[in-house]
């Protein structure tokens, strides 16, 4: 079995959102991780598959998408789960763009 390797990662902040949020939304950190990222031509040119949420991602066998929920805007250690997140993935945070699938 070969290993993930994670390559992308995000942090959502839901009072940093363009629409309204109320108080019991939850922080969010997704990671994607892949197995064959060293050949895989969307990965060279910045890009993957596996992102863009449910309607927009394709499947890929090699990667694999996981979302992490964190503390609500209430709580005391909503604003340190946040920080230690960005720092924990600080080297792939925001890092590869979404596939653009072309119809023309």
């Amino acid at each position: 079995m070969t290993e993930h390797i994670i390559i992308h990662a995000y942090v959502t902040n839901p009072a940093h959102g363009l629409f309204k949020s109320t108080h019991n939304d939850r922080a969010e950190c997704g990671v994607v991780s892949c197995s064959a990222s060293e050949r895989c031509g969307l990965y060279s040119s910045g890009q993957c598959c596996c992102l863009g949420g449910w309607l927009l991602a394709r499947r890929c066998p090699y990667g694999k998408a996981t979302t992490f929920s964190g503390h609500t805007r209430r709580a005391r250690k909503y604003s340190a789960w946040i920080a230690e997140k960005k720092k924990q993935y600080a080297d792939v945070l925001n890092k590869l763009n979404h596939h653009v699938r072309k119809i023309a």
